[in-house]
């Protein structure tokens, strides 16, 4: 009997154990299905014939859109640094993955979804922060951007929108044409535009932006047959539609100026074409550089001498250089280096054309002959500079000539001891 009852137990656990498992419910993450498109407007064309727009103006096979998802009140948080990726086909098609997933969204669930358009981070991946922000893993992030915020509510398991793309408010592009442009062979500087850098996008679906100074270099990106630099424009720019562009090459700091006066100032989303990179309305500048300056009035030209592009020890045209006395200033006549006479640097002062500005920051006054310029740089403790000439004061022989500027202010010859201690701006010749 006791053998029969154990026989009995062995069976009766043999046929349990081939009962099957009772099936899981379906992982209602897994069928969510996506069909999200976008439209892409970076804003309107620049008014001007000068700065005609030269940007991309739809959307490109291989652009990625990263999705931020934010669920309603009571649900469940999507996890940082889940995202869905939505990569451009082409023909109007889109392709959904989700990546550092899953999403944890379920049907019937609700919120807000943030759209990030980085155009020179296609290929950038999603990472965690301390804060738990989305942050983006590549350095091409500091140019202009797309975004939107679109609500949702998983429907028979699907999500369904159109995100209106747009450039954030206060942006502008610039295109310099060049046939042999690489990613990071240039930057770009004007004090009337700031860079901004997109780190990351926070769980709230706002961004965390490091906004740096007006005039900080505006890396260049590759686009097409040239390179595009953007930024936020500085709210106050205080030198109306006069605006001084720095361009330098990153591999060796060769740097070239150009410098426009017009009559309209910067507006938001758009776009403005520079000078191509080989054209001569760049300015070569350095301390080796010169410009020759002149006027044509009448049918008569006046030649108003060929000046070093940077004051005497300064490697660019923003910086005030060398400050010495009288003594020195003239002992450093050579053959190609004259400090200017009264004449000459009065000849300057009254026959071209002044305009108040800055560069890097530095306050100055560009001198221009409607084609060539000259960069006349202030300290920017004391917004004031005085200019050394060749000069003595008459009938003294403790006083020289200078010319004095003040920013926005005077521009007048005068004269000071031979002691003090001014810059310089050399001719390369006699005019």
């Amino acid at each position: 009997m006791k053998k029969f009852l154990y026989i009995l137990f062995i069976a009766s656990a043999f046929l349990a154990c081939r009962k099957e498992k009772p099936t899981p419910d379906p992982d209602p993450v897994s069928e969510i299905s996506f069909q999200l498109d976008a439209t892409y407007s970076d804003g309107t064309p620049a008014p001007a014939a000068a700065v005609s727009k030269a940007v991309q103006k739809d959307w490109e096979v291989g652009n990625v859109i990263f999705v931020f998802f934010q669920q309603s009140a009571g649900l469940t948080p999507v996890e940082s640094p889940a995202y869905l990726e939505m990569k451009y086909l082409g023909d109007k098609k889109w392709s959904y993955e989700v990546k550092n997933g899953p999403l944890g969204i379920k049907n019937n669930d609700t919120g807000t979804m943030r759209a990030v358009y980085l155009p020179f981070g296609n290929e950038a991946e999603i990472e965690e922060g301390e804060n738990l922000e989305y942050v983006f893993d590549t350095e091409n992030n500091t140019s202009f951007f797309l975004t939107a915020t679109l609500s949702y509510t998983v429907t028979n398991n699907k999500i369904s929108g159109n995100f209106a793309m747009k450039v954030p408010s206060g942006y502008v592009q610039f295109y310099v044409a060049d046939d042999d442009a690489e990613d990071g062979e240039y930057v770009l500087s004007t004090d009337a535009v700031r860079p901004v850098e997109i780190l990351a996008v926070y769980p709230d679906g706002s961004f965390n932006l490091n906004e740096k100074r007006p005039g900080d270099n505006l890396p260049g990106y590759k686009y097409e047959d040239g390179y595009l630099f953007s930024g936020a424009i500085v709210s106050g720019y205080e030198y109306g539609g006069n605006y001084y562009f720095a361009k330098t090459k990153v591999a060796d700091g060769s740097r070239s100026d150009f410098f426009i006066s017009t009559n309209t100032t910067f507006q938001s989303r758009d776009s403005y074409l520079l000078p191509a990179n080989t054209s001569s309305k760049w300015e070569t500048v350095g301390p080796t550089e010169t410009v020759k300056l002149s006027k044509t009035v009448n049918g008569t030209t006046t030649n108003y001498g060929t000046w070093y592009t940077c004051n005497y020890g300064a490697f660019d045209p923003d910086d005030t250089g060398t400050r010495m006395d009288f003594e020195a200033a003239t002992g450093l006549v050579t053959t190609n280096r004259i400090l200017p006479s009264y004449d000459q640097m009065d000849n300057l002062r009254t026959g071209l054309t002044w305009t108040s500005i800055s560069v890097y920051r530095t306050p100055g006054y560009v001198v221009s002959d409607g084609s060539g310029f000259l960069f006349f740089p202030l300290d920017p403790a004391t917004q004031y500079e005085k200019y050394w000439t060749s000069t003595p004061v008459p009938q003294t022989s403790d006083k020289a000539w200078h010319l004095y500027l003040v920013h926005k202010g005077d521009r007048a010859m005068g004269e000071s001891p031979v002691s003090m201690q001014y810059p310089a701006r050399y001719l390369y010749s006699m005019p």
